[in-house]
C-alpha cells in the first residue's frame, strides 16, 4: 500500500471512528457512496460536500469509482454488440435485481 493511500486510511478511521455523534449522522457511508457512483444519483450542494469529504478520505471508495469506471467502459461495447431481445432484457433484469437487492439492505 502507498503511504498516501495509508494515510487516508487512518484518517478515514479516525474521523468515521472519533467523529462526534451529530457529525457521524452527517457523514455518508461507503455504501452510500457506491451506491450513488453507481446510479449516477444528483445530489444537492450539501450532499456533494458530504460526498466529496468522504471520497477525499476513503482510499476503498476512489478504488471502487475507478474499477467501476473501468467495468462500465468496456461494458458499453457488449451494447454495440447485436444482441437478441431476450439476452438485452436479462441483462437489464440482472442491474435492476442487483439495485433491489442492494436498496433493501
Amino acid at each position: 500500500m502507498s503511504p498516501q493511500k495509508h494515510i487516508r486510511n487512518i484518517l478515514h478511521d479516525l474521523v468515521f471512528g472519533l467523529a462526534p455523534t451529530p457529525l457521524k449522522k452527517r457523514l455518508m457511508s461507503c455504501e452510500e457512496i457506491t451506491f450513488i457512483m453507481a446510479n449516477d444519483t444528483k445530489l444537492s450542494t450539501s450532499k456533494k460536500i458530504w460526498f466529496n469529504c468522504h471520497y477525499f478520505l476513503c482510499s476503498c471508495c476512489e478504488s471502487y469509482y475507478k474499477q467501476f469506471k473501468i467495468i462500465e467502459n468496456q461494458s458499453k461495447d457488449l451494447f454495440k454488440q447485436d444482441l437478441d431481445a431476450d439476452a438485452k432484457s436479462r441483462v437489464v433484469e440482472s442491474k435492476s435485481d442487483a439495485l433491489k437487492k442492494f436498496q433493501s439492505k
